[in-house]
């Protein structure tokens, strides 16, 4: 990429801008349509910086840095927010204009080691094991003002005898002013090599404080890969598959269809991808 020298890691995409951190573990805002940029302190203190597990020479610092989000377009407002998990589950944020640094919000501890994030109703939506954490930043210092709880059911899974391998993805999704959580249970039949996934999808009602599971997206289409997850409408891009998940890990790519009939999803399209390569990081143009 232009400007950027060595091995570089995509964490996030908002508002049509990447965050990335180089070799060197800066950080930087990239807008790739328009090739603006900002610099960002750095953040990655040295006992965070974990060395690769792949052999290849992806940087070591994939597991410092997991998730990054802005809560603003940078090409409106030079006063944006940026808030991003690192470590195990650890929470910071930075405001860009001010000379401090970024300001971690939590240690590790298991109620805090969070898996997910989203920017929702002007607060961020901090997803961990027991529920999730509800952040408002309008205060002077960023409080933690409730938590909403996730139902045991809601990650419960089929158990598969002939399976092994599994992996479980959770994660949270704002999207048109509403918020969904997705689980999605990777395995692998263990007679056939083959793959399958099971994934549940609730959309919160606030006015009741509970989950409503949905059967498909209304129009929407879901992606998920590299630990990021979003959502659009499919009116908006004719090229995408309403009521569909797109699917990438390290191993495979794949579109599957809602609502799912069955306990699993059935691909519409999948392909064994080639472990050379680290999965996509979607980001949708905002023009």
């Amino acid at each position: 990429m232009d400007g950027f020298r060595g091995l570089i890691h995509y964490v996030g995409s908002s508002y049509g801008w990447l965050i990335i951190w180089d070799d060197k573990y800066n950080p930087t805002l990239l807008n790739p349509f328009s090739g603006a940029k900002f610099a960002l302190p750095p953040t990655v203190p040295r006992n965070l910086v974990y060395p690769s597990p792949r052999k290849s020479k992806e940087l070591s610092i994939w597991m410092g840095i997991r998730k990054a989000i802005l809560f603003s377009d940078p090409s409106r407002t030079e006063d944006f927010l940026v808030a991003m998990l690192y470590g195990i589950g650890r929470l910071a944020f930075y405001k860009h204009g001010e000379s401090s640094p970024w300001t971690h919000l939590t240690k590790n501890s298991r109620e805090t080691r969070y898996h997910g994030i989203a920017y929702h109703n002007d607060k961020l939506y901090a997803l961990h094991e027991l529920g999730i954490d509800v952040w408002d930043f309008g205060y002077p210092f960023p409080t933690k003002v409730s938590t909403i709880e996730l139902s045991r059911h809601m990650t419960l899974h089929k158990n598969r005898s002939d399976s092994k391998n599994f992996r479980c993805y959770r994660n949270i999704v704002e999207s048109m002013g509403e918020l969904f959580f997705v689980y999605l249970f990777t395995f692998c039949n263990s007679s056939t090599s083959t793959r399958g996934h099971e994934i549940r999808i609730y959309k919160f009602n606030p006015g009741e404080n509970t989950w409503e599971q949905q059967e498909n997206l209304c129009g929407r289409s879901l992606f998920i890969a590299n630990h990021q997850i979003m959502a659009v409408c499919a009116r908006d891009f004719p090229e995408c598959e309403e009521n569909s998940v797109y699917f990438a890990d390290e191993s495979d790519l794949g579109l599957y269809k809602l609502p799912i009939n069955g306990d699993v999803m059935e691909p519409l399209f999948q392909q064994r991808k080639s472990n050379t390569y680290s999965p996509p990081c979607w980001i949708v143009p905002n023009f």
